[in-house]
């Protein structure tokens, strides 16, 4: 794959010279996300690189693409590289309407990834997944579940996408998973968990990030979540906002099936939480900040 090599100084000043935020583009990909995220990078002081790229696996051809095709970025801290750690954590992110957009970027994403470099031990890599709903497409609301509906495609997309970053950091690592959707990403899961291959990708926790619209966490858990957990006790986790869409279909569920439920964690967030506020923070939930659940702007 050929790749444009692409600093960005001359487009975003650097706050400090002492650490780097890199970009490499593939071929054709779209610049702008690509310059949110690393404006964003930057001006949290972060050292890495991102990789922006097309796959084979994910909207290699897409007619209803402002560019004929969809992207994936990949953000990857630097220090992984230096410290050479036997596994890596790496997050797939599937986000809602209209998402891969600007605040995806700056608002949600790069804030709760910088909180988590700058504050624990952990390093996990970011993979931003642009989906058929994105801001970029002409169906901001539609073509949801269309996404992973070939047998094995999302299994084949994260091999696809770690063999990437294996080839960058020069390293041979093993990758532990954690799939995110938010929203309409809670379809992206039911999907890739019917067919696409998720449970095969063995990841170490799913999350629905107010995502259950409909029978969205059913079709996930009967696709294969169900087994998965009985075989390798992952973690599932739902985060709904009281009364909401997604929090009544999931009580709904849960009803129907008492002991299935008591396997899920679905923690009873309270205080001013709404559908936005649990995206932006959905990272951070996940590592630990939020152990009463309360809401309170961090």
């Amino acid at each position: 794959m050929k790749w444009l090599i692409v600093s960005f100084l001359f487009l975003i000043p650097s706050p400090t010279a002492a650490c780097e935020f890199q970009a490499q583009l593939g071929k054709n990909t779209n610049p702008v996300p690509a310059q949110w995220a690393i404006s964003a990078a930057r001006k949290h002081s972060l050292c890495g690189t991102l990789i922006s790229t097309r796959t084979q696996h994910n909207g290699k051809h897409d007619s209803l693409h402002k560019l004929g095709a969809r992207d994936t970025i990949i953000l990857v801290p630097n220090d992984i590289s230096v410290s050479r750690p036997p596994s890596v954590e790496i997050i797939y992110w599937f986000h809602g309407c209209g998402g891969f957009s600007q605040r995806s970027f700056q608002t949600r994403l790069i804030p709760q990834w910088s909180r988590i470099l700058r504050e624990t031990s952990h390093r996990p890599i970011i993979v931003v997944s642009e989906m058929p709903w994105s801001t970029n497409t002409r169906t901001r609301c539609g073509r949801q579940g269309r996404v992973w509906n070939k047998k094995n495609q999302f299994f084949l997309y994260t091999q696809e996408i770690e063999t990437l970053i294996s080839h960058h950091l020069r390293l041979g690592v093993q990758f532990k998973r954690v799939i995110m959707g938010h929203s309409a990403g809670g379809s992206a899961i039911a999907s890739a968990a019917v067919i696409g291959g998720l449970c095969k990708a063995m990841p170490q926790a799913v999350i629905f990030s107010d995502a259950v619209y409909g029978n969205w966490f059913g079709r996930s858990w009967r696709g294969c979540l169900r087994q998965y957990k009985k075989k390798h006790d992952a973690r599932i986790i739902v985060l709904n906002v009281p009364g909401g869409k997604p929090w009544r279909a999931f009580r709904k569920w849960s009803k129907r099936s008492r002991r299935d439920a008591l396997k899920v964690e679905s923690p009873r967030l309270r205080g001013k939480w709404r559908h936005a506020l649990v995206g932006d923070n959905a990272l951070l939930f996940y590592y630990g900040y939020f152990p009463n659940f309360t809401y309170r702007s961090i």
